[in-house]
């Protein structure tokens, strides 16, 4: 499980074909390679088809299974696919489902592009997903396993995520060692939501650059509540951020830092405009060509911007069209 752009979170899951240093090192091989296939922005069908090409170099990587998702707790949407793995399971209170779309052959074997599937999840929604040491067993068809995980995971409540893992792992070996190795991992499917105003305003204050994430995913969220489109809503990340980085780092130069404030609202003319608030003065820009980069993005991303600077301080006022 790991962290993606724009506060997504992914969850992968796999088995290679058996036992020993080759595996183990095929199995970690593969790992480093989803990873950095993901964090470039693949999609699950694509870091699938990205592990197929690279298995054919790998030692013991043939025919491996591979399940990848990707949890968007902004739209709360989860993109799932599964090259040959188990299916993950949803559970939302006590309706347990298994998510059988976006299903391939294992590493090597697709002869077509492989699927990914989409859906909208409720939140607190669990995801879990495992490898078939947690099901199998001597003299018992696999669809006997499943219906094992899915009674158990009907029986759990609660949302920490580390429980349900250990519960599971119990309820399915009851403590008894097992003859394959066992993993399950468990996602608590939450949201994020923005912080806004009875009038459905946001409003936030940044205090260092180590502000800037949380802020990014709540302005995020506030123009996904909003339904701008997915390149509005880039175009208006992008501008906020290097407005909210220039006050940060140059209003205050020379005296302790202070706040900016960022405010975002929809305006009079169907037009979403965001406010970034400093008590400072930028400085003026360098000749060597370093600064005034910032307002030129600014600029490239924005249908207007404007740049107040009183005695109180500079106000960059930026806007972009609302469809």
């Amino acid at each position: 499980m790991f962290e993606l752009p724009g506060s997504r979170v992914a969850i992968a899951v796999g088995d290679v074909v058996g036992h020993g240093l080759t595996a183990a090192a095929a199995m970690g091989r593969l790992h480093l390679l989803l990873r950095s296939t993901a964090l470039a922005g693949a999609s699950p069908a694509e870091v699938l088809e990205s592990l197929d090409t690279a298995s054919l170099a790998i030692a013991g990587a043939a025919y491996a299974t591979v399940g990848y998702a990707e949890y968007d707790p902004i739209e709360r949407t989860l993109r799932y696919a599964s090259a040959g793995h188990l299916p993950p399971l949803l559970a939302v209170g006590d309706t347990v489902t298994y998510l059988n779309d976006g299903r391939s052959p294992p590493l090597q074997l697709a002869t077509r592009a492989r699927p990914e599937a989409a859906m909208a999840v409720p939140e607190g929604a669990m995801l879990v997903w495992y490898s078939d040491g947690l099901l199998e067993r001597r003299d018992e068809v696999i669809d006997v396993g499943l219906d094992r995980l899915a009674k158990a995971a009907e029986t759990l409540r609660g949302a920490d995520p580390q429980e349900w893992c250990d519960q599971i792992v119990f309820a399915m070996t009851g403590g008894a060692a097992t003859t394959d190795d066992v993993v399950v991992t468990c996602l608590l499917l939450g949201g994020i939501a923005a912080p806004t105003d009875e009038s459905g305003v946001l409003r936030i204050t940044l205090n260092s650059v180590k502000d800037l994430p949380p802020t990014r995913r709540a302005l995020r969220a506030w123009s996904v509540t909003h339904e701008l489109s997915a390149d509005q809503t880039d175009a208006l990340l992008m501008a906020a951020n290097e407005a909210l980085i220039n006050s940060l780092e140059h209003a205050y130069h020379g005296r302790p830092a202070g706040p900016v404030t960022l405010t975002a609202m929809r305006g009079q003319r169907r037009e979403i405009r965001v406010e970034v608030d400093d008590r400072g003065r930028w400085r003026a820009s360098s000749t060597d060509g370093e600064r005034g980069r910032g307002l030129d993005l600014i600029n490239q991303m924005a249908r207007r911007v404007v740049v107040n600077l009183s005695r109180h301080g500079t106000r960059v006022t930026i806007t972009v069209p609302e469809s």
